[in-house]
């Protein structure tokens, strides 16, 4: 049986459709997209990029609200109690508990503001990100022989943690782009 050039045309066009299809499937797993609207709301009212919140949601808990690390982090962006409790305060969350942070605007709320916040400390998105994860006490020991600039991450979980949320924001900056923070899933 020959397969005549119209039929090839067919077969590749179909294969490369199926090929395209589940490239992009493995994308949105990879790179999920929950709560845009909650995401963008609080970026803005912090100053900060929704891709690099994304980032960091994506880092922490792959978006599941109901996240819980090994340490007792809990929700999207895997906040431990002393730092949520400290951040409510300082926000002036009324009727704030502990026991609702896995609600997904409160944890977006509070993980936002703990951001901006370390972002604001030390002048840089990288820094704050490496304080977001170790701690500022750990960071500020760093910076010191340093004056000030961060050249060395002594914490591998800390070095693999922000080279993995500088890859995930240059992905969600894609995302982002392409969809204008719509899509869903």
């Amino acid at each position: 049986m020959k397969i005549n050039s119209r039929e090839y045309k067919t077969v590749f066009s179909l294969a490369a459709v199926f090929f395209a299809v589940a490239l992009c499937a493995l994308f949105f797993r990879a790179y999920p997209l929950r709560y845009p609207d909650l995401v963008y709301k609080y970026s803005e009212k912090y100053g900060l990029e929704p891709e690099t919140v994304c980032a960091v949601i994506n880092t922490e808990s792959h978006f599941r609200e109901n996240s819980v690390s090994t340490a007792g982090a809990m929700g999207l962006m895997q906040l431990m109690e002393p730092t949520a409790d400290w951040a409510a305060s300082e926000i002036g969350i009324e009727d704030y508990s502990y026991e609702n942070i896995t609600d997904p605007e409160l944890n977006i709320e509070l993980g936002c503001w703990l951001l901006s916040t370390l972002i604001e400390k030390y002048g840089s998105v990288e820094t704050a990100i490496c304080a977001y994860n170790a701690g500022s006490g750990n960071v500020d020991s760093w910076l010191k022989p340093y004056e000030n600039e961060l050249r060395r991450i002594p914490f591998f979980e800390t070095e693999k943690y922000l080279s993995s949320v500088k890859r995930h924001t240059k992905a969600y900056r894609l995302l982002l782009h392409i969809i204008g923070g719509k899509y869903e899933n």
